[in-house]
């Protein structure tokens, strides 16, 4: 298979390993940006017509699940990322969640929980979403999401929202409590 792409690009495979996606890379920024579009394995023709996405795209990956892509994209004031996950055979949005910088959304290994930092309403805070059921099944009072395990059990957050918070918590979502912190240096500036 042999692809010919007009700029240099990202790609992936998608976990069947029938689709490869790929994306431009915009020269004047370390992010993604332009068309994403899908290619059979082996043949190396396009599958679908190229999804346009906002110049902001920081990238499009596959998901565990077959039908289903991420698309992350920083909003044009830079203070939020939009989380939209799109139906692979239609292009169509299934579900569009928000997430405040700097967290572009933690994604569990199986796709089926999404962690994700809330500013807006009251206080800061960090939500739990099944992707599957497309609701909010915890809202916690955590800081910016670091990092979620393969199944969607443990988050790592930062404590707080701000430097003076700085430790690293490991917290248990099922059971709903913490497992440990971590102290963390304060940055130099």
């Amino acid at each position: 298979m042999t692809l010919v792409l007009p700029e240099p690009s990202v790609a992936s495979f998608s976990p069947d390993g029938t689709l490869l996606m790929t994306q431009p890379m915009l020269a004047e920024a370390e992010h993604l940006g332009g068309p994403i579009r899908f290619w059979n394995v082996p043949s190396a023709q396009e599958e679908k017509p190229a999804l346009r996405q906002p110049h902001e795209t920081l990238v499009a990956s596959f998901l565990p699940d077959p039908q289903r892509f991420l698309v992350r994209h920083l909003s044009q004031d830079r203070t939020r990322w939009h989380l939209k996950f799109v139906d692979l055979m239609s292009g169509a949005e299934w579900l569009h969640l928000e997430s405040a910088e700097p967290c572009s959304g933690c994604l569990s290994g199986d796709g089926h929980k999404l962690a994700c930092f809330v500013t807006t309403g009251r206080e800061a805070h960090a939500e739990i979403w099944d992707v599957p059921k497309r609701g909010c099944e915890a809202s916690l009072a955590l800081g910016c999401p670091v990092a979620m395990s393969q199944d969607g059990r443990l988050l790592l957050a930062y404590s707080g929202t701000t430097d003076l918070e700085s430790a690293l918590v490991l917290w248990d979502i099922a059971a709903s409590h913490e497992l440990g912190a971590h102290r963390c240096r304060p940055r130099r500036k």
